[in-house]
């Protein structure tokens, strides 16, 4: 699991006040906007970041991919006119996702 370790013999995120654990992402992720960190893994040499779903590590900073926008709570969400779903709700209160978009 990815930016864990062990702290008074539980596993926790290893930035507390930075990141929360994402069960879905299975690691420690921090939220859009905000300095994020990019890894090598040791075992197979890909690169891995800290950083939500639909976000990506660029210049430092989570930002967020494509199509998506930050909301609110600081997530990636879809922006109007875009497919939206459960997995990718829209990313504005005043929005609602009709007929996957």
């Amino acid at each position: 699991m990815a930016f864990l370790s062990c702290k008074n013999g539980v596993c926790a995120c290893e930035k507390p006040d930075n990141h929360l654990y994402d069960a879905t992402l299975n690691k420690c992720v921090v939220l859009a906007g905000l300095p994020c960190e990019h890894r090598v893994n040791r075992f197979d040499g890909t690169g891995v970041d800290d950083c939500g779903k639909d976000a990506t590590c660029e210049n430092d900073v989570c930002r967020c991919h494509y199509g998506t926008q930050i909301h609110s709570d600081r997530t990636c969400q879809r922006g109007y006119g875009l497919e939206c779903g459960p997995d990718h709700p829209c990313g504005d209160t005043k929005l609602s996702c009709r007929y996957g978009r």
